[in-house]
């Protein structure tokens, strides 16, 4: 729950952030493969923290069993070195980052 209107539009660009920078990232792992974004959006990230320790539990718990990451760290024979995999969770990271950014954003790309 956000504190205000400016809170919840801090959140809200981050998501923004949030596929700028990836985009950037893929751009420099696979150059040339995907297309620029727009230009960038002024902001930083927010520095949240946890409500209590079942958050802070829970977050820990997901970071280290749900993320992309883990599987990469436990199974790096069938993530890191397999090129199909790596290919299809960048198209799924980019999909899953620009469904959030227009569920929250009317995006006009207009010159």
């Amino acid at each position: 729950m956000s504190k205000g209107t400016t809170e919840a539009e801090r959140f809200l660009n981050e998501t923004i952030i949030d596929a700028q920078e990836l985009n950037e990232k893929m751009d420099r792992a696979f150059p040339g493969v995907i297309q620029p974004l727009p230009a960038a959006t002024p902001g930083k990230r927010i520095s949240l923290e946890r409500a209590n320790d079942n958050e802070e539990y829970d977050f820990k718990l997901c970071s280290k069993l749900i993320h992309p990451s883990s599987l990469m760290l436990n199974h790096p024979e069938v993530t890191i070195d397999n090129k199909d995999h790596k290919a299809y969770l960048a198209v799924q990271v980019l999909l899953y980052a620009w469904v959030i950014v227009t569920t929250f954003h009317d995006i006009n790309w207009t010159p």
